[in-house]
């Protein structure tokens, strides 16, 4: 997986912050800023909708199914404690991300087979498997 950066500019409207990778930019506009770009979670319902309607199209002819696009619905939710029978903390709380895809050009005898090739999407892969943070300030940063 390739690398990608992200600096703050504070000097932005709506606080954005500039990400890039290689000669691609985006503004990402801080939770409840003036609406200059979209929000954190945004832009992650926008990397898994995208990443969910790449998938069957290119795959689906591979494993002789027929789907020519995928619209991928998305929204995120925090539940907390209350919801959370499981939860021993109760700041604690599950992230759920509910989707709702609808296959365009797909038969009825392809659309559950359509749909499972979405969900195996690298972005969908990433965030339901174990992931593991590690920051760390970069040397000589003041």
């Amino acid at each position: 997986m390739a690398n990608a950066t992200a600096l703050a500019d504070r000097d932005a409207p709506g606080g954005l912050t500039d990400c890039g990778r290689g000669g691609h930019r985006a503004g990402v506009a801080e939770i409840g800023g003036d609406d200059a770009g979209p929000e954190l979670d945004a832009l992650l319902l926008m990397a898994l909708g995208s990443c969910t309607s790449i998938a069957p199209p290119f795959y689906a002819p591979r494993k002789r199914r027929s789907a020519t696009s995928v619209i991928a619905a998305l929204r995120h939710e925090r539940r907390h404690a209350e919801v959370c029978g499981s939860c021993s903390d109760q700041m604690a709380g599950i992230e759920s991300i509910a989707q709702t895809s609808t296959l365009i050009g797909a038969l009825d005898e392809s659309r559950t087979p359509v749909q499972a090739i979405a969900d195996r999407c690298r972005l969908h892969r990433t965030l339901t498997s174990l992931i593991a943070m590690h920051p760390a300030l970069a040397p000589g940063a003041s």
